[in-house]
C-alpha cells in the first residue's frame, strides 16, 4: 500500500492546458503530495515561466534585428541611386565646363584678332 500511495499519476499532480493564444499553466496539486514534489513542480512551473518569457524576448530580438537588417539594406540602394545621380550630375558638369572653355577659347581668339588688326 505504500508504494500506491506514494506513486502519482503525473496528469493528476500538474495539468497544461495550452489556448491558441498562449500556454497556461495550471498546477493541480494532490493535498498529500509531498513537499518537495511541489516544490519541484512549483520550481518546474517558474522554469517554464521564465522559458516562455525569455523566448518572447528573443523573439522580440529577432523581429528587431530583421527589421534593422531590412532599413539597412533599403538605406544601402537609396546610398547607391543617390551615388548614380552624383555621378550623372558629375558627368553634365564635365560637359558642360568643356563647352564653357571652348566658348572661352573661341572668345578669346576673336578678342586677339580684333586688336591685332
Amino acid at each position: 500500500m505504500s508504494s500506491s500511495s506514494e506513486s502519482y499519476n503525473t496528469l493528476a499532480i500538474y495539468r497544461i492546458e495550452i489556448s491558441n493564444d498562449s500556454c497556461n499553466f495550471f498546477q493541480w496539486l494532490d493535498p498529500a503530495l509531498p513537499k518537495h514534489y511541489k516544490d519541484t513542480l512549483w520550481n518546474m512551473k517558474l522554469r517554464i515561466d521564465d522559458l516562455l518569457v525569455r523566448n518572447g524576448q528573443v523573439v522580440e530580438l529577432q523581429k528587431k534585428v530583421e527589421k534593422h537588417k531590412l532599413l539597412r539594406k533599403a538605406e544601402k540602394v537609396l546610398a547607391e541611386a543617390r551615388i548614380q545621380e552624383l555621378l550623372i550630375k558629375i558627368e553634365r558638369l564635365k560637359k558642360m565646363l568643356k563647352k564653357v572653355v571652348l566658348i572661352s577659347l573661341v572668345c578669346f581668339l576673336f578678342v586677339v584678332m580684333y586688336f591685332k588688326l
